[in-house]
């Protein structure tokens, strides 16, 4: 429980809102199948990803904050609930 609220604290401290919301901004380009955009008629990436994503961009960068955060604070690997209660206080806390 502690491993788990130093690296919540961790990750708030060192990522302003503006940055974190920046970086799966950019992630999100990632995922875009723009051939199915361009099909369907879409205008930019982020129609495309509301419809039809499926939250990989979210993941991925709250899960590398996390790894960054065990990597920092020298923490072994966090079981699923730790993940979890991790994962989901810095989702809520960054708007997501």
């Amino acid at each position: 429980m502690a491993n788990t609220q130093n690296m919540i604290k961790w990750i708030i401290d060192k990522y302003p809102e503006e940055e974190v919301l920046s970086l799966i901004d950019a992630q999100i380009l990632e995922y875009v199948d723009y051939d199915s955009m361009e099909s369907e008629g879409y205008d930019n990436e982020y129609e495309w990803y509301t419809d039809y994503g499926r939250g990989e961009a979210e993941s991925d960068i709250l899960t590398g904050l996390i790894n960054e955060a065990k990597h920092e604070l020298k923490i072994g690997e966090l079981n699923i609930e730790e993940h979890c209660e991790v994962f989901d206080a810095i989702k809520d806390h960054f708007g997501i």
